[in-house]
């Protein structure tokens, strides 16, 4: 029988596998743009498209703009933050069972 993984237990390895993956997706990735790589697979096709666009050079805009805080504003964005525990011996309590909302967002 195969016991419930805790829901941060399983945040911390979906986020090692998405790490492990994007560094496979970035070496595929180089291989396709240098021209290493064969395009054409069995059920799938890549090809490199070059696009443009327009960007601001915030390096180029005078100071008087840079230090005037009209032109700036504080946004915030929420963050899940997983951190390993260290290991300890002897059995594990878990503070608060999958059900109960430990973590607030403001």
């Amino acid at each position: 029988m195969q016991h419930p993984i805790h829901p941060a237990d399983e945040l911390a390895r979906i986020r090692a596998e998405i790490r492990r993956l994007k560094l496979r997706e970035a070496t595929l990735r180089e291989g396709f743009l240098r021209g290493d790589l064969p395009v054409l697979g069995l059920g799938a096709s890549v090809s490199v498209r070059r696009t443009r666009r327009r960007v601001l050079v915030k390096d180029r805009l005078p100071d008087a703009i840079l230090g005037d805080d009209r032109y700036w504003e504080f946004r915030e964005t929420p963050a899940v933050v997983v951190q390993p525990l260290a290991r300890h011996p002897g059995p594990r309590r878990d503070p608060a069972p999958f059900g109960r909302r430990t973590a607030t967002v403001g």
